[in-house]
């Protein structure tokens, strides 16, 4: 078996809403580490750091005589931990005195939710429209031990000027868009990365994927140091993880999110179907991985005509050497959907 390096998303993908991880996540990260030895597994996630451990000790914990070495990439990767390294990514204070001047220019109402390296800053503003974003950011906080402290913009600023910034979230109350097109921009010509939620914008130095980069990279023919996300399999659940679904070599999008269900290699409805698309191919109905994805395709219908396998999508498969036995199925692949035909 070809050894894989697994990268997961944690919130929605491993755990639940209430933090606990979520049915068939240890029975699929022991049937990976059973099956591939060599793997090696990686949580990248928006959470902080002490959020993920306790996710990695929690999976750890139901496994039957072996522990997983995790690498770790918290705050949308201002952290990165590898070989018992930590690696912090901060942003510069003045950049962000910059982007609240942006903001302004468009909403004196948003919100912003400051990731320090030991507390967590919310900018208090006197708007009932945004306080279940301020409780839901809060009880979070609490939930891992995190003060969550609400501060003026002028408290804020003095604070990001005295502490290790590492991602910022901000939530306009209008001018959304404006907003948003503005500070993309910003971190464009500022090499920062910006990655969007449906209602917030959140900013950090180097962004989930260029954490990965440095975690997954290899030497090319001229001797540079470049990304190698070819061996790479993926898991996520949201429209946050479809920048990973595009680079990486495989990978699984699990649950209903429409963006998931465009972009993901496969759309799956339970872990077991990732592991038994990974490791039993001879008895893997491929349909039982798309009906759901087709369905959902053709709701919005996005479904397009079947046609032959494509040539990425075949080298995919003899890349990682299964020989598919069945009678028939169809996978899916960025929005279009295949008819495999039977292959012996």
């Amino acid at each position: 078996m070809k050894a894989y390096n697994f990268v997961f998303d944690m919130d929605g993908t491993l755990i639940d809403h209430e933090q606990k991880l979520k049915e068939g996540v240890v029975e699929m990260f022991q049937t990976i580490a059973d099956n591939s030895p060599n793997a090696t597994f990686t949580i990248a996630s928006g959470a902080r750091f002490n959020q993920i451990l306790k996710t990695v000790n929690n999976i750890n914990a139901g496994l039957k005589d072996r522990q997983i070495n995790f690498n770790i990439i918290s705050n949308t990767g201002a952290i990165i931990y590898q070989n018992d390294k930590i690696e912090k990514n901060h942003l510069d204070s003045s950049l962000i005195e910059q982007i609240f001047n942006i903001i302004k220019k468009y909403d004196e109402n948003f919100i912003v939710l400051f990731r320090g390296t030991e507390e967590d800053y919310y900018l208090k503003q006197e708007n009932p429209e945004f306080d279940k974003i301020v409780k839901k950011h809060a009880n979070m906080a609490k939930n891992f031990g995190i003060i969550a402290i609400e501060k003026t913009l002028n408290e804020l600023s003095t604070l990001i000027k005295n502490q290790d910034v590492l991602s910022l979230e901000i939530v306009p109350s209008k001018n959304k868009n404006k907003v948003f097109e503005a500070i993309y921009e910003f971190c464009i010509n500022n090499k920062l990365n910006s990655s969007n939620a449906p209602f917030a914008i959140e900013i950090s130095k180097l962004g989930k994927i260029n954490a990965m980069a440095k975690i997954f990279n290899k030497k090319n023919e001229q001797g540079e140091i470049v990304a190698d996300f070819d061996n790479v399999v993926y898991m996520g659940d949201g429209a946050n993880d479809v920048e990973a679904f595009k680079v990486v070599g495989i990978s699984f999008g699990i649950g209903d999110d429409l963006e998931v269900v465009k972009h993901a290699t496969f759309a799956i409805e339970n872990y077991k179907q990732a592991t038994d698309f990974l490791f039993q191919p001879t008895t893997l109905d491929l349909y039982s991985i798309s009906s759901k994805r087709i369905s959902l395709l053709e709701r919005y219908k996005l479904a397009e005509t079947y046609s032959n396998v494509p040539n990425k999508t075949y080298k995919l498969f003899k890349q990682i050497k299964y020989k598919l036995k069945m009678k028939s199925g169809y996978i899916i692949s960025n929005v279009k959907c295949f008819k495999l035909s039977q292959e012996k």
